[in-house]
């Protein structure tokens, strides 16, 4: 599921240079997709979403190209044309028609809905792809034909969301953007324009090697000529377009902001070995119609070049790590899933997205600052992917935002019915960093955090403050006296809910058992809902909404209780949909594909017979 990226990605690259039959071609793109230091950065970083795009955008580019129809991607030439038409007599035809034209909407969707599933933001690098083609077409020539692979971009989106239905509709809600992009760092924190040009977004890529790949991949600039130059022309604007938005990104001069360039980047490294594999053509075929010149000397700096863009990989690799640390900040509050045997808390991650271990949401009025929470200690691979943030989730944003600004004390009882037990803030990336004033939160917010009656801080390793609210509860947990008069208090107010019995462990997610040991309420902190039931020894206990974030079953009596979210009716159906959704489109794909790519597309089907009627 990682190092298996690599051989995803140099497959790809070695298919986008197959249309330009040419061995050196596929090799120098091979050679060029690996080198590019993106995905050790990633892997540096623990940025696994990166990787993906990084694998998977030669293979969509090889389609984005493969829609212009534009030589050599759309022409049938050499030995490919012959191989075709021997395939074509053979089955007894002169001329095939071509399949529906929205058939390049679902190619493309199907493989970006899948990938999507794991990087929601796959989408936008495929639209960058198809918008940097056509603007490539205005320099080069053939925009009317590249403007089909922005259409396929986009139609392939549109597929590829209908097909994520219903889980893609929640994009759309409020705080949805943070799903797609992350949360937006500080300027001063983005990366500069020549580290995004060497794809320099962590360890590897610094120093005069980090430019050596792009020296190579502008050789066919210099001396293609034809579709090979046009081509060039075409990648080397994809590459700048990505780097220039997330440029552009970084320094908040765009509406929407990124967390991570590696979206952008993603595309722009597989445009740059599709410009190597154009080079290595242009030597093979383009340099003998010139004369005798500096020309000549191309094909050898070129491959010189292209070895020292190899080696700072090498460099990186040779301790075995790939620059990983061995001391991630998560590690240091290992010691937390132990105390979820007092009762199930919340964890919550406040800091610098960069610092965090899992993704979260924009805390507002803190420009680079994100939020984020796991369960009982630090987050699995379930947290990875924050869906739009509940109401619950939002007053915890809200919560530490009056804290910021003054407004409370007793920020532990904002949070209280939240269940959040530890209040975790990552000042370095690992506990090894020995940079922690580059990524720190704000001072006036680590002031404020600091200053909270109910926040202790606990002793921790010096990468990271920690937290602990005196005044949590469980997630399930039967109130005290006070606490439960309180429990009409919105989120503004919170309650203190020390000293609350911590029941029902057995079970989850969405079923909990357990003997409740006393009469009195019992508070579940989670979104409100009627769809939430408990049962006491067969009896249903009243329901209502509890400091306008969790659920309040008043009135409870002691005995066995069964806690459990009754799944509205609906939800089956919509749980098929997507099966369906998925069956209909790969099954439309496979018929249309049975019917072979016509050589002109007026032509109509011409049987051949073997000979005369007597």
């Amino acid at each position: 599921l990682v190092l298996g990226l690599w051989p995803v990605a140099a497959l790809g690259a070695w298919r986008l240079a197959r249309p330009l039959e040419s061995p050196m071609a596929r090799i120098a793109a091979v050679i060029a997709i690996l080198a590019v230091p993106l995905p050790y950065n990633d892997l540096a970083r623990g940025r696994w979403t990166g990787l993906i795009a990084y694998a998977a955008m030669p293979w969509f580019l090889l389609l984005l190209c493969r829609l212009t129809g534009i030589e050599p991607f759309g022409a049938e030439t050499g030995r490919r044309a012959g191989r075709r038409r021997e395939r074509r007599q053979e089955a007894g035809v002169r001329r095939l028609v071509d399949g529906p034209a929205w058939r390049p909407f679902l190619v493309l969707g199907l493989p970006l809905a899948a990938v999507s599933a794991f990087v929601p933001g796959m989408g936008l690098a495929v639209l960058v792809a198809g918008l940097g083609l056509v603007l490539g077409s205005l320099l080069a020539g053939g925009v009317s034909a590249s403007t089909r692979a922005l259409r396929g971009a986009i139609g392939g989106v549109v597929v590829a969301f209908v097909l994520l239905l219903p889980w893609s509709a929640g994009l759309a809600l409020p705080g949805g953007w943070s799903t797609v992009a992350g949360v937006g760092r500080l300027p001063s924190r983005a990366p500069g324009l020549g580290a995004l040009l060497r794809f320099q977004v962590g360890p590897v890529g610094a120093g005069l090697f980090g430019w050596a790949l792009l020296a190579v991949a502008a050789m066919p600039l210099l001396v293609g000529r034809s579709w090979r130059f046009a081509w060039a022309v075409r990648f080397w604007t994809v590459t700048l377009l990505g780097v220039g938005l997330a440029w552009a990104s970084g320094r908040g001069w765009l509406p929407v902001r990124l967390q991570d360039p590696d979206l952008l980047l993603a595309p722009a490294a597989a445009a740059l070995a599709g410009a190597v594999a154009m080079g290595a053509a242009a030597a093979q075929v383009d340099l003998r119609g010139y004369r005798f010149s500096w020309r000549q000397a191309a094909p050898l700096a070129g491959g010189l070049a292209l070895v020292a863009a190899v080696l700072p990989i090498v460099s990186a690799a040779t301790s075995g790590s790939w620059n990983l640390t061995s001391e991630e900040v998560a590690r240091s509050v290992g010691w937390m899933p132990a105390q979820a045997a007092e009762g199930a808390f919340r964890v919550l991650w406040v800091g610098d997205p960069e610092t965090l271990p899992l993704d979260g949401w924009t805390l507002e009025g803190e420009q680079g600052v994100a939020f984020a929470t796991s369960r009982n200690g630090p987050p699995d691979v379930s947290d990875l992917w924050p869906g739009p943030p509940s109401g619950a989730t939002q007053a915890m944003g809200d919560a530490v935002r009056i804290a910021r600004q003054g407004g409370t004390a007793r920020l532990g009882r904002l949070l209280a019915p939240m269940g959040v037990r530890y209040v975790v803030v990552p000042r370095q990336l690992s506990t090894e960093d020995d940079r922690p004033e580059e990524l720190g939160v704000p001072a006036a917010l680590s002031r404020a955090l600091g200053s909270q009656l109910d926040l202790r801080l606990l002793p921790s390793d010096p990468a990271l403050d920690v937290y602990e609210n005196v005044s949590w509860g469980s997630l399930r947990t039967v109130l005290t006296a006070p606490a439960a008069g309180a429990v009409g208090n919105d989120s503004s107010t919170g309650g203190d809910l020390a000293g609350s019995i911590a029941v029902l462990p057995g079970g989850g997610p969405v079923r909990f058992r357990g003997p409740l040991p006393e009469p009195g309420t019992v508070l579940l902190s989670e979104t409100p809902s009627d769809r939430w039931e408990l049962k006491v020894d067969g009896q249903t206990v009243d329901r209502r909404d509890a400091f306008g974030v969790a659920n309040a079953f008043v009135d409870s009596d002691a005995g066995s209780a069964r806690l459990k979210y009754r799944t509205p009716l609906y939800r089956w159906p919509l749980a098929l949909l997507p099966f369906l959704l998925w069956t209909f489109a790969a099954s439309v794909v496979w018929r249309t594909r049975s019917q072979p790519t016509p050589l002109e597309p007026d032509t109509q089907l011409i049987p051949i017979y073997a000979g005369t009627r007597g």
